[in-house]
């Protein structure tokens, strides 16, 4: 009876996790490579796909965004202000599929000099959630050594808050 007073109580905080990484083509299946979790998690999509990028050229990421609106999943995305991802996303986006909403950072009086949106994010209907060191350019998911944690729960609830919150504050 103890162990399941002791388990209700911590199944509300456990987490559902997995560890994502970019890595040289020659390295063992230690985990999921970041290119595979990302197609996949946008594939899966439903209802809405939120993407924070310091940098997102990935053209095949792109289509697979455009064919998410298609349908019927609206895309967020959250970018760096003076990286030109706006500029790119648009000129590279599928003619006859909805247009994603783009927001990019704001210089905010009092940051630090050169602060910028450096945040590397993929949600994916407030439930599934990466957080990675990989921007979203062919490197970051194919070239680099990045890491990254795909978190499913409570704490992809949480970010869809900031998310919010980010867009509400005119912070991008």
């Amino acid at each position: 009876q103890a162990l399941r007073v002791q388990s209700n109580e911590l199944s509300p905080r456990l987490i559902d996790a997995e560890l994502v990484a970019t890595l040289p083509s020659q390295s063992p299946g230690i985990v999921r490579p970041t290119i595979r979790v990302v197609h996949e998690m946008v594939e899966c999509a439903r209802n809405e796909i939120v993407i924070l990028g310091y940098e997102l050229s990935d053209l095949e990421l792109v289509r697979l965004l455009a064919k998410a609106t298609d349908r019927g999943a609206s895309v967020i995305v959250i970018c760096d202000r003076g990286r030109g991802t706006a500029r790119r996303i648009l000129s590279a986006w599928p003619q006859g599929s909805a247009l994603p909403k783009i927001f990019q950072d704001r210089e905010r009086s009092g940051s630090a000099p050169y602060a910028s949106m450096h945040a590397k994010a993929l949600l994916v209907d407030a439930t599934d959630l990466l957080i990675s060191s990989a921007n979203f350019t062919f490197h970051g998911m194919e070239g680099n050594i990045e890491m990254g944690l795909r978190i499913a729960g409570s704490p992809a609830r949480e970010a869809r808050k900031i998310f919010s919150y980010l867009v509400e504050e005119a912070l991008v």
